[in-house]
């Protein structure tokens, strides 16, 4: 009986160091930063009642690495107003040194300004791996008009919905 109580004993210690194993391991990933870019797409308020357009290349919502934001030179923007208009939106580098691209928009609080980027294939390790960006930025007004919170243009949409001081989201891969 003695050596059956041990023999568990040991599998119980065993199996117990395998969970702290795990534990430690799962610990220690979590720890690691991930890195990876996206686009940050803003609209903010700017004199005279304007606003205006941000694009960021950044790992945050903020500007990134000065030396990054060229490359972002070649994502297709759009203004879309309530009334469903469309308008290109060119933008230009900061003027200060500012690692963001900027445009000038009119009264843009009730619009939804669109992006995407096919960057193409980014080599990393063996494989190299097909990158497409979409990006989003809503006025400050969209609650008010819920239709700009659908970006139909956008291949992949995560539309927010505000209802009882909740915000949802509904994230969709071609319209579905």
């Amino acid at each position: 009986l003695g050596w059956m109580l041990s023999a568990l004993l040991r599998k119980e210690i065993n199996m117990l160091r395998n969970v702290l194993i795990g534990l430690a391991c799962a610990v220690a990933l979590s720890a690691a930063p991930a890195r990876a870019h996206f686009i940050w797409l803003d609209l903010q308020p700017a004199d005279g009642g304007k606003s205006q357009a941000r694009l960021y290349f950044s790992e945050e919502p903020e500007p990134g690495e000065p030396d990054l934001i060229g490359k972002a030179a070649k994502v297709k923007v759009w203004l879309r107003k309530a009334d469903g208009t469309l308008a290109e939106v060119k933008l230009i580098p900061a003027a200060e040194a500012e690692a963001a691209l900027v445009a000038d928009c009119a009264d843009a609080a009730a619009a939804s300004l669109e992006g995407n980027w096919d960057y193409g294939v980014y080599s990393h390790g063996p494989k190299g791996m097909l990158l497409n960006y979409y990006a989003k930025g809503l006025g400050a007004e969209w609650t008010k008009n819920p239709t700009l919170a659908r970006a139909e243009k956008l291949k992949l949409d995560v539309v927010p919905t505000l209802a009882d001081k909740k915000l949802a989201v509904q994230v969709l891969y071609e319209g579905k």
